[in-house]
């Protein structure tokens, strides 16, 4: 999702050019009540429906945009960065986190966090990591194929939360950690995403507004924090060398051979896990047993 500002784009608005499907959605509302009806479906129908770029009416002075296919969101948030703003829509998002992090950082700070962050996931780093990624389905897939072979009945949502949290926690801090903590770290998050989702979907509205999670939230967003700042405070004090992402992050230096701050990175963590695990849950429909 972008925004721009109205009297920018008729200024650069080209004659003759075929403008994208506008979604009107209900008065002065828009279609703010169906983004929060179905937080994780909706906006995805829509490009399946009326293609990749889509025009949005949501409250507010801006025009919105949604973007839906890969090469056009890596111009708008990498190779033409500086022609677009994220927006106010963001901004809820990262509320409560230590520093911005990429996703709804902009202009000299995402440049600098960006070039830092880039070379972590090159390729020679990806491989490391997907090597131990590899390993840790295994695992868990293992524990799945005994229950199957039981016959055992099994929430499928459940293990399979786990398995995407302890893929991200591996390929970030390099260490395991029990059941138990992988399935309180997903509730967690799971919590975390959908209050973000209700803060996004209402960033039009006032702060004071009553929202969905919005006493669980910012709880387990604290609780979050909390935790990668301990992993953190661990490596520094009992180093080792792993090709992991906090390794990569606390030795990465930009420019000017700064290095960046604890803030930055438990942010650019944060994020990276709240992404991938939220994609893993997106793709969880229906929990079935194991046969």
């Amino acid at each position: 999702m972008m925004q721009s500002d109205i009297a920018g784009a008729a200024a650069t608005a080209r004659p003759g050019h075929r403008s994208p499907p506008y979604i009107k959605g209900f008065p002065l509302l828009g279609v703010a009540p169906y983004i929060a009806k179905d937080l994780w479906n909706y906006l995805p129908s829509l490009t399946r429906e009326y293609g990749d770029v889509v025009e949005l009416n949501m409250p507010g002075s801006k025009r919105v945009f949604l973007i839906g296919h890969h090469e056009l969101v890596g111009a708008v948030f990498s190779k033409k960065a500086r022609s677009h703003t994220k927006g106010d829509m963001l901004e809820p998002v990262a509320e409560g986190l230590p520093a911005k992090p990429l996703p709804v950082s902009e202009g000299e700070h995402w440049r600098r966090v960006r070039n830092v962050a880039n070379p972590l996931f090159g390729k020679r780093n990806l491989q490391n990591m997907s090597e131990e990624m590899a390993r840790t389905i295994r695992q868990h897939v293992g524990k799945l194929e005994a229950a199957a072979d039981s016959k055992t009945r099994v929430d499928m949502e459940t293990p399979l939360s786990a398995m995407a949290m302890d893929v991200l926690m591996r390929a970030m801090f390099t260490r395991e950690r029990d059941v138990k903590a992988l399935e309180r770290t997903a509730q967690l998050f799971r919590i975390d995403t959908l209050a973000g989702g209700w803060r996004w979907a209402t960033y039009w509205g006032p702060k004071w507004m009553p929202r969905p999670y919005g006493i669980r939230g910012p709880r387990a967003r604290n609780e979050l924090i909390e935790f990668m700042s301990e992993m953190l405070r661990h490596r520094r004090e009992h180093p080792v060398d792993h090709a992991d992402l906090l390794n990569g992050m606390l030795h990465a230096r930009d420019e000017q051979g700064q290095p960046l701050s604890d803030a930055e990175i438990v942010s650019e963590l944060f994020a990276l896990v709240m992404a991938g695990f939220e994609t893993t849950l997106s793709l969880i429909h229906i929990s079935e047993p194991t046969r």
